[in-house]
C-alpha cells in the first residue's frame, strides 16, 4: 500500500523518542533481566521475549504477562522496559513480548504473535520460577486490545476457533488494561486503519468484523478487569465505553479515571511511559493491590487425625 511507507516513517521517529525515553530512566535495583529469547524457532525480528524476575527470589513468583502498545505499529518490549522492572521490583515474575508490527504484517499477526507468546511462557514459565497459579495479563494502548482478545481466546474456544489458534490454558487471576485502543476506526487510531488492515474498507479489513467486546465478552470469558484511564488519556472514550459493556454484562471490574493534576501530566499510558513518576508509582500500586485481591493462596495440607 502506498501509505506504508509513511506509516513505517512516522513510528520510526517515535519508537527513537521512545528510546531515548527509556534511556533517561533509572531503573530499580536488584531484577535480573533475561532479554531477547525467540519464541518462534526461525521467527521474524519481532518475535523475541523478554524476562524480569526479582534476583532475591527463593519461591514460586506470582507472574505477569505485559503486552505493549503502539498503535499496532510501533512501540515495543524495549520501549516498556523500565515498567516491567517496577513490576518485578514488587516481586513479579514478569514476561514482555514484541510482536510483528504492521505495516509490515497485517492484523491478526499482531494477536498470534501474542498467542504464541503465551503458548511459549506456558511451556517455560516453571524454569523462570513462575507460579502457574497466580497469573496476569497485562496491556497498554494497542497492547490493551490485544490482551483483552488474546484473554477471550484464551478463555473462549469458540473465540480462538475464529483466529484458528491453540487456546494457551492459563487461568487468568485477572487482567489490566491501561488506556485500550479498543476500537481502530474512532478517533486518533482511525487514521493508522489502512495501515493495520491494508485496505481502506471495513468489509476487507480481515478479522475487523471480530473486533466488536460488545458481542464478545462474556461473565464467563473475562476474569477480573482493573482498568486505567486519564483526563488528558487522547483515547479516553473508548476506555469509558468499554467499561459500561463489562457493566451491562456483569463483568466484575474496577476503572481509576485520573483527574488533571498539578503536579504531573497524566497522558495516555502515563503509569507504563513514565513508572518511576508519584503518579507512576500511584497507579502501579493499585494495579497491584487489585492483584493482590485475585490472588490464590497455597494452603498447605494438614495431617487428617485419625
Amino acid at each position: 500500500m502506498f501509505l506504508d511507507k509513511l506509516y513505517r516513517k512516522y513510528w520510526d521517529k517515535i519508537d527513537k523518542a521512545d528510546a531515548e525515553r527509556v534511556a533517561r530512566q533509572v531503573l530499580p535495583e536488584g531484577v535480573e533481566l533475561i532479554a531477547d529469547i525467540p519464541y518462534v524457532p526461525g521467527g521474524n525480528k519481532w518475535q523475541f521475549i523478554d524476562v524480569f524476575r526479582p534476583e532475591a527470589a527463593k519461591e514460586k513468583l506470582p507472574v505477569i504477562i505485559d503486552v505493549h502498545g503502539g498503535g499496532l505499529q510501533g512501540g515495543s518490549k524495549y520501549g516498556n522496559r523500565p515498567y516491567c522492572y517496577h513490576l518485578a521490583s514488587r516481586g513479579y515474575l514478569v514476561f514482555a513480548m514484541d510482536y510483528s508490527l504492521s505495516p509490515e504484517y497485517r492484523y491478526p499477526a499482531h494477536l498470534e504473535d501474542v498467542n504464541e507468546a503465551l503458548l511459549w511462557i506456558k511451556d517455560h514459565m516453571a524454569e523462570y520460577g513462575g507460579d502457574m497459579n497466580n497469573v496476569f495479563l497485562t496491556g497498554d494502548s494497542a497492547g490493551g486490545m490485544l490482551a483483552i482478545h488474546e484473554t477471550l481466546i484464551n478463555n473462549d474456544i469458540d473465540v480462538a476457533a475464529i483466529y484458528g489458534l491453540i487456546q494457551p490454558g492459563f487461568d487468568f487471576n485477572a487482567i489490566c488494561l491501561v488506556s485500550g485502543m479498543y476500537d481502530v476506526d474512532k478517533g486518533a487510531p482511525k487514521v493508522m486503519f489502512p495501515g493495520i488492515f491494508g485496505t481502506f474498507r471495513k468489509k476487507k479489513a480481515k478479522h475487523f468484523a471480530d473486533l466488536d467486546l460488545s458481542k464478545l465478552v462474556t461473565k464467563e470469558n473475562v476474569p477480573p478487569c482493573f482498568m486505567v484511564t486519564s483526563a488528558e488519556d487522547f483515547i479516553r472514550d473508548m476506555t469509558i465505553r468499554f467499561a459500561g459493556v463489562l457493566k451491562e454484562k456483569d463483568i466484575p471490574y474496577t476503572l481509576v479515571d485520573y483527574p488533571k493534576c498539578a503536579e504531573q501530566k497524566l497522558t495516555h499510558v502515563f503509569s507504563v511511559l513514565e513508572p518511576a513518576t508519584p503518579m507512576g508509582q500511584d497507579c502501579i500500586g493499585k494495579m497491584l493491590a487489585f492483584f493482590e485481591q485475585h490472588k490464590k493462596i497455597d494452603v498447605p495440607e494438614t495431617a487428617v487425625e485419625e
